[in-house]
């Protein structure tokens, strides 16, 4: 019955601290840390992101930065993925409009960088060729940002001596 019970205890914890990321609820996570620092480096859902990898994905710099000094890694990639938090970011396409948003993305690399990010750490990429049969490359940040035409990006990441 007391697995039973710190099972759920650990799935609502688990998912509070998950939620409080997707909030980007500064208070909330460090409550939550304070009590399960190991919560940091856990895989937060069925996807394979960790805090870091959700905090780039729905949160603001201002988290990436908080869970970055909590003790999470720059270069810790998706469990099922593979892909790093800088080639997510890398990845990521928006359209004029958005510029608020490629601002914070710019943000988020620069903190990432200036933590020990591995400005060269590949991810992998799913292409399709001309038959349309899928296969796998391994694509560093600067690759990526070219290929997506993030010129910031791209620009930040030559800065940082990327290959």
């Amino acid at each position: 019955m007391s697995k039973i019970f710190f099972s759920y205890l650990f799935k609502t914890n688990l998912s509070a601290f998950h939620g409080a990321i997707l909030a980007d609820n500064t208070n909330k996570i460090c409550r939550i840390l304070d009590v399960k620092r190991d919560y940091i480096h856990k895989e937060l859902d069925n996807k394979g992101n960790t805090a870091l990898l959700l905090a780039v994905q729905h949160a603001s710099p201002v988290t990436v930065l908080l869970l970055i000094e909590e003790g999470a890694s720059p270069d810790q990639p998706n469990f099922i993925t593979f892909q790093t938090p800088l080639g997510l970011i890398a990845a990521t396409v928006y359209e004029n409009d958005q510029s608020h948003a490629a601002k914070n993305i710019l943000e988020m690399a620069t903190i990432l960088l200036d933590h020990g990010a591995a400005v060269d750490k590949p991810s992998p990429y799913t292409c399709l060729d001309e038959d349309g049969k899928e296969y796998v490359i391994m694509e560093t940040p600067l690759m990526t940002a070219v290929r997506t035409r993030n010129l910031p990006l791209a620009k930040l990441f030559v800065e940082k001596n990327a290959n």
